[in-house]
């Protein structure tokens, strides 16, 4: 009984006036971000973030050019990167997932910078 009501409670949301479809219950898959009233798609230029790699709310994890503008996709939840779902070069429509984030997951931190040699 504590299983089936704990599977009925209601998921956190995420910030504010992200969409966020859930897949899984700690996997999450963010959408491409709206980028004006007139641009419905936009080329993916850049993943700034690896599978696999730790996350935190509000990092940059890829980059999006239209014509007219270039976006920085952050994500909304923290967690461990689990999958690009678009590659380079590909066209992606508003609203499309474009990678998943798994919220129980640590991720990999990226390496902290070697100290710098004493002259």
């Amino acid at each position: 009984a504590v299983a089936v009501a704990a599977a009925r409670r209601p998921l956190r949301p995420a910030a504010p006036g992200v969409r966020v479809a859930r897949a899984f219950l700690s996997v999450e898959d963010v959408p491409v971000p709206s980028m004006g009233d007139s641009i419905t798609e936009g080329t993916v230029v850049e993943w700034i973030a690896d599978v696999g790699g730790a996350l935190a709310v509000d990092d940059v994890v890829v980059v999006i050019e239209t014509d007219k503008v270039s976006v920085e996709v952050r994500t909304p939840v923290g967690g461990a990167l689990v999958e690009q779902l678009a590659e380079i070069d590909a066209v992606v429509e508003v609203g499309q997932a474009l990678f998943k984030v798994d919220t129980e997951a640590e991720g990999v931190a990226a390496p902290a910078p070697a100290p710098a040699a004493a002259a």
